[in-house]
């Protein structure tokens, strides 16, 4: 996953503070935000597909469509938080002790915290369900749009279902002939499960798609701070949240699923303590180049 790509994700993040956060308002096409970004269009493609996968933005296809802001979802955080406790071999219970320390954090913790109670929620709910059968295609009935979303699904579910001492799912030609995809669909689902510390391809002799065994903090720095900017929260109101959460969260082993998230509400305040104040940082917003 292109680091470049993560950069512009984050830049159509602060386009879409900048403009108020309302849903549906056109950013601009994609000439225009390539000249704007300093992108190729290589790269701003890699960053649409995963902004459209946290919600920040969507694509409007057409003549006179372009990239228009979205609603963010708290699905990309807990998907995040279900991989980093599958990662850790954690037991429902386990899950289910930290869902009840947010229910109580989340009754005198400043406005925005909502959005972590209804993730961890979201992502207890389904870890404590068996993750369903991969969905079988020969590729016929699938949205080309949202190819590397299915795809991911898929390779995720495969990765539950591998034995812990599983490193390699397959190499890229492998993967490509079992989910009858393209090579640009299986690099989009690649990229999202990269994004969430699932799972990386290793190029060259002996690579493949490889499984990540040690839990990080995925998309959850990301996936948050959408959410709580989407809300009307400038960086200063996150920061209150996020002091507020980790107070809640001590860092010691008594509530074992709680890790991935303390984390990456520590990166996250980290990454806000060193930014200039969001005016600011979108008059920074000036790419070396736009060669890719």
């Amino acid at each position: 996953m292109s680091k470049r790509a993560l950069t512009v994700v984050d830049l159509i993040e602060l386009s879409a503070a900048e403009r108020g956060w309302k849903p549906g308002l056109m950013l601009g096409d994609e000439t225009t935000l390539m000249n704007e970004y300093g992108a190729g269009r290589s790269v701003l493609r890699q960053a649409i597909r995963l902004a459209e996968h946290l919600g920040v933005a969507s694509m409007r296809r057409g003549r006179s469509g372009g990239l228009t802001i979205a609603v963010p979802s708290p699905g990309p955080m807990a998907l995040s938080l279900r991989i980093a406790w599958s990662q850790a071999r954690l037991v429902p219970r386990a899950v289910e002790r930290l869902e009840d320390q947010i229910n109580d954090w989340v009754t005198s913790a400043p406005p925005g915290a909502e959005v972590v109670g209804t993730a961890v929620l979201m992502a207890s709910e389904r870890y404590r369900v068996p993750a369903p059968a991969p969905w079988k295609s020969d590729g016929t009935d699938r949205n080309p749009a949202k190819l590397g979303e299915q795809i991911a699904s898929q390779l995720l579910a495969s990765i539950f279902d591998e034995p812990m001492d599983a490193d390699v799912l397959g190499s890229e030609a492998q993967l490509m002939k079992t989910h009858h995809a393209g090579r640009a669909a299986l690099r989009e689902a690649v990229h999202i499960l990269e994004l969430h510390g699932a799972a990386a391809m290793q190029r060259g002799p002996g690579g493949g798609l490889l499984i990540l065994h040690k839990p990080t903090s995925g998309a959850i720095p990301r996936s948050l701070r959408a959410q709580l900017r989407s809300k009307g929260l400038c960086d200063d109101q996150i920061c209150l949240v996020l002091n507020s959460l980790l107070v809640a969260l001590p860092d010691n082993d008594s509530v074992p699923a709680a890790a991935a998230l303390r984390l990456g509400a520590q990166e996250l305040r980290a990454e806000l303590a060193v930014q200039p104040p969001l005016e600011e940082a979108i008059d920074l917003r000036v790419a070396p180049s736009i060669g890719g």
